[in-house]
Order: structure tokens, then C-alpha cells, then sequence
């Protein structure tokens, strides 16, 4: 993997932190509804990292080429 590692951790922390705050202005969100939407975010962070893009990038290239 390459430094982007403590990026997208970084990132998903801080992404947590403002699904925390979100949950404490709006009463409304519902505690599950806050771990389905983390666990959303975790999925789309997980996607962006090198190993994925570059797992889709040859697919892509196989079916294209």
C-alpha cells in the first residue's frame, strides 16, 4: 500500500467525528440509522484506497483491451 493509508484513516475519523456532531444538533437521527450511515462511509473510504482502484483499473483495462 502506498502513504495513503493514515490519509483515508485520518479522513474516516474525521468523517466520524462530523457524523457525531450532526447527531447531536439533529435529535432526529436515529442511532441505528448513524451506524448504517458510518458503515456506508467506511465502505466508500475502503473503495478509494490504492489496492481497490487498481483492482478496477485492470479489470476495466481486461474487458476493454
Amino acid at each position: 500500500m502506498d502513504g495513503y493509508v493514515f490519509v483515508n484513516i485520518l479522513l474516516f475519523i474525521f468523517g466520524c467525528v462530523i457524523l457525531t456532531m450532526l447527531k447531536r444538533k439533529y435529535r432526529g437521527i436515529k442511532k441505528w440509522e448513524l451506524i448504517v450511515v458510518v458503515f456506508l462511509y467506511a465502505v466508500l473510504v475502503l473503495l478509494f484506497t490504492s489496492d481497490i482502484v487498481s483492482v478496477v483499473k485492470t479489470f476495466v483495462e481486461e474487458i476493454l483491451l
